[in-house]
């Protein structure tokens, strides 16, 4: 019986026979293999486009990048709460472009630079002798810009000035900062300027009051400053007539505030 079934064989006989296993046995055995759930892949198994060298299973920890997935395939919906953070973001690679109206409010700027820092007796203004001026308490002050104890030498305008001291206020991060001064005069008599300076050197702002005129004077602006850079600012009058040689500054005055704002 063997011997006349082998008689009859031949190449298509058995091609064929295989040919019917495969479509009607061994299809249904490989389709049990497909993959349905991330359970039935080993750990390390799958790779991106750039995979290391060697031997290796696969996903391969950072072999997979942006080159890998299809535009648009990863939405708000497919990332985890708390999933991406600044540690994952690309330096200069988000601009105002890439945050919703309304993204970024208070909460998420931590503590923002401010400042309002006052003086709590008189300071006498030489007429003719410019001064700076003291300030010897902060109102408030979120992140060190002045110091009301600094026993630093800073109010004569003649002589470099000694630092820490209780006359300027510094700004701790680079921006553009609303810059708020004021003081009151205990005498209109003369002529009054209230200047808001930059490291000494670079006006801010300036308000000038005329003899008998209002005793108060104040200065609102926006600067953009460096980290480093400090405001003070600088009293002077001009005593006329019989009045005395000298003019204070009285308290609650002079008041400077420095508020940041945003970035230059």
């Amino acid at each position: 019986m063997c011997r006349r079934l082998l008689s009859h064989l031949t190449y298509a006989n058995v091609m064929v026979t295989l040919l019917a296993f495969v479509v009607l046995g061994g299809g249904t055995a490989l389709a049990s293999y497909v993959i349905t759930s991330n359970s039935q892949v080993g750990p390390l198994t799958i790779s991106g486009h750039a995979p290391p060298s060697g031997d290796h299973a696969n996903v391969i920890p950072e072999s997979i990048n942006g080159k890998d997935l299809a535009a648009g395939a990863i939405t708000n919906g497919k990332l985890g709460a708390g999933s991406v953070n600044g540690s994952k973001v690309l330096d200069g690679s988000l601009s105002g472009a890439d945050l919703a109206a309304g993204a970024i409010r208070a909460p998420q700027l931590g503590n923002v630079p401010a400042v309002h820092a006052d003086r709590t007796t008189n300071q006498t203004i030489p007429s003719g002798a410019p001064k700076y001026l003291a300030l010897d308490q902060e109102e408030f002050d979120t992140a060190s810009m002045h110091d009301s104890n600094a026993s630093g030498s800073c109010t004569d305008a003649t002589v470099a000035p000694t630092v820490p001291n209780d006359c300027r206020v510094t700004a701790p991060i680079a921006g553009i900062y609303q810059i708020d001064a004021s003081i009151t005069w205990s005498s209109p008599s003369g002529a009054r300027t209230l200047d808001v300076l930059k490291n000494r050197l670079y006006p801010l702002g300036s308000d000038f009051a005329g003899d008998l005129a209002d005793s108060t004077e104040s200065v609102s602006t926006l600067a953009e400053l460096s980290a480093g850079d400090y405001v003070e600012l600088l009293a002077s009058q001009t005593s006329v007539g019989d009045d005395p040689n000298t003019v204070n500054v009285s308290p609650p005055t002079p008041e400077l505030s420095l508020y940041w704002i945003g970035p230059g």
